[in-house]
């Protein structure tokens, strides 16, 4: 892959040397804090969540004993139906609590997704994507090609083809439009796809600033809450002193492509899913108490009818005499 010149509106090289027949971008601008060395990192770090859960018991109703020692009823059944309500109970509590930690998490630093969009389809992943006029990557060891591939999984999610560049100081282009419109310039002169999002790192004093160009093809996928969660997913590694430069914007593409494409679970969310939840819960207590007093019935009608069966005759006999005596006028 070709070297560009380390700054200026023109370029020596680049991606591809095709030149691009759409006028139609979209950009945006960041601002980054890391150290232009890669073996110094920002003062920043991302919030971690560490949390748990701990199941509840479980309710055991036993068998209902009637008279004589003998058994009647169904105890088992109805024990059995109040344990899988029980458990239904632990489980809504469980997916309310997932539901509330994976929001708190996904708020510190990277916002949330709002909408639900669709992958776009058509053209295939470039691997030749990446430009480190820094030497950022092979200082740690990595090539242009290694982050190249690990871009893929942004593509895979997306369908939004990726490029990334790492550019010197440039005394020239110290305001946001200069960067921007040599962001814009090399996009249109070096990369022959609407369907791709160029990201341009210019390695300014004292701190960094990055400029994104979109082609127009990508704005049913990057729009403005996208391109919001992009940054909050690169600040969140970029500033993370335990990842080293291509470790940190391999996980920030990772990060984004799953968070851009995947609605977040908000407390609207949790609300439904709770009072689905309440409702599936009463008619369950609704059975149980229909079933349990059912059973009840029966077991008083099995009693009466054990007690009738074990009356001896004689005594039967006797007992329907005097009724009959006690009629007599």
């Amino acid at each position: 892959m070709g070297r560009s010149g380390g700054g200026g509106h023109s370029s020596g090289g680049g991606f591809s040397h095709s030149s691009h027949s759409s006028s139609s971008y979209s950009h945006s601008s960041h601002s980054s804090s890391r150290s232009r060395s890669s073996s110094s990192r920002g003062s920043s770090r991302p919030y971690h969540s560490n949390y748990g859960y701990r199941p509840g018991g479980y309710t055991h109703i036993g068998p209902t004993y009637y008279g004589g020692g003998r058994y009647y009823g169904g105890g088992r059944r109805a024990g059995c139906l109040s344990s899988i309500i029980t458990i239904l109970v632990i489980v809504m509590v469980f997916a309310v609590f997932v539901g509330i930690v994976y929001q708190s998490r996904g708020s510190s630093g990277v916002p949330a997704s709002t909408v639900n969009r669709e992958r776009l389809d058509g053209g295939s992943f470039t691997e030749d994507c990446v430009l480190d006029e820094l030497g950022w990557l092979a200082e740690d060891g990595r090539s242009e090609q290694w982050l190249g591939r690990q871009m893929q999984v942004f593509w895979d999610k997306t369908g939004v083809q990726p490029y990334l560049l790492l550019m010197p100081y440039d005394s020239s282009m110290g305001t946001s439009n200069a960067r921007y419109d040599w962001a814009d310039e090399y996009f249109a002169d070096y990369i022959d796809r609407n369907d791709a999002m160029l990201l341009v790192y210019f390695d300014d004093e004292p701190d960094g600033n990055w400029e994104m160009v979109c082609g127009s093809m990508t704005g049913t996928v990057l729009d403005g809450e996208a391109k919001e969660i992009f940054w909050g997913c690169l600040d969140r590694y970029w500033n993370d002193l335990d990842y080293t430069v291509p470790e940190a914007l391999a996980s920030a593409y990772e990060l984004a492509g799953e968070r851009i494409m995947t609605k977040t679970t908000t407390g609207k969310d949790i609300g439904k899913y709770v009072a689905i939840g309440l409702a599936v819960l009463a008619v369950g207590f609704v059975v149980v108490f229909i079933m349990k007093t059912k059973r009840k019935h029966e077991a008083e009608e099995n009693a009466e009818t054990a007690r009738i069966l074990n009356t001896p005759l004689e005594d039967m006999t006797d007992d329907l005499v005097d009724k009959y005596d006690g009629d007599k006028p």
